[in-house]
């Protein structure tokens, strides 16, 4: 903790509500229970079971863009979820083709090298929007794989992508409502969802919790919060980077890759290549 407050850092935390960058990572950060209770809202699958949750998690790609997503989340049959609080969705062109990109990725980390296409796991991308940029005055728009002509689903495609208009708002205060109203709120003691209210806690619910946010913050953002997409890529170079490449380099050795060129893309030494390849080994 720094000898000398922020005191403009410390008053945005005491301000904060889950829609704003850092608060969504902390709030969320490896909280099963939160991203289960915003996927069931905004997926409707009552079923999906959480396994494990990381934030700004570093996904590279050897072959052009990589990227950092705001929650990368696994369910109980293997299946990837990217949860992103956009806020601004600058456009149809940006947005759709981010979306895009981002389901590529987690198609080609769904699937490892030799297995079969049918193996792949389901993906789903969600961007919560502050706005509905698709003006139909809906909760959420789904996307999926179909013909133009007579609008016929894929069958048995894998990918889904969703947009949430956070601006949403009903008057029976359903949970989509409540979700979207707890975004923004920020008063702990006003969110209505208990996992909302859970992850808001985790960032500001005591002094304690926003100390720690402080120094997260400080460590990971420095003094220029408001530059917000170049913080998410240091925070991930400075907390991410090393694990998301041993995570890719495991799912490699597993999908029977050459540690060689495991080492030549992930950029890790052959000698932990080899190590974690032993780890592999021994598990199987």
């Amino acid at each position: 903790m720094d000898r000398f407050i922020d005191i403009r850092l410390w008053e945005r935390i005491r301000n904060a509500n889950l829609a704003e960058d850092f608060a969504f990572d902390i709030g969320f950060s490896r909280n099963k229970e939160g991203v289960g209770f915003m996927l069931r809202t905004i997926l409707g699958l009552e079923d999906i079971s959480i396994e494990s949750v990381e934030t700004q998690k570093s996904l590279k790609n050897p072959f052009g863009h990589s990227a950092v997503f705001d929650i990368f989340a696994r369910d109980s049959k293997g299946n990837l979820i990217d949860i992103e609080m956009q806020r601004q969705a600058g456009g149809w062109k940006k947005l759709s083709k981010r979306m895009a990109l981002y389901s590529g990725l987690l198609t080609l980390l769904s699937l490892g090298k030799g297995r079969k296409y049918s193996k792949a796991k389901d993906v789903y991308v969600v961007f919560i929007l502050d706005s509905d940029i698709a003006g139909k005055n809906r909760f959420s728009y789904k996307y999926r794989y179909m013909d133009t002509e007579d609008k016929e689903e894929l069958k048995e495609h894998n990918v889904t992508l969703v947009l949430v208009n956070g601006s949403y708002r009903d008057t029976i205060e359903s949970v989509e409502s409540c979700f979207c109203s707890d975004l923004y709120q920020r008063d702990v003691n006003m969110i209505k969802c208990p996992e909302m209210r859970k992850a808001l806690e985790n960032v500001k619910g005591s002094e304690k919790a926003m100390r720690k946010t402080y120094k997260v913050i400080k460590e990971l953002y420095g003094d220029d919060i408001e530059k917000s997409k170049a913080a998410e890529f240091k925070k991930g170079a400075l907390s991410g980077k090393k694990e998301a490449m041993l995570d890719i380099a495991v799912s490699m050795l597993k999908a029977k890759y050459a540690p060689a060129e495991i080492a030549s893309i992930t950029k890790l030494s052959l000698e932990t290549v080899n190590e974690l390849a032993q780890s592999v080994d021994s598990q199987s």
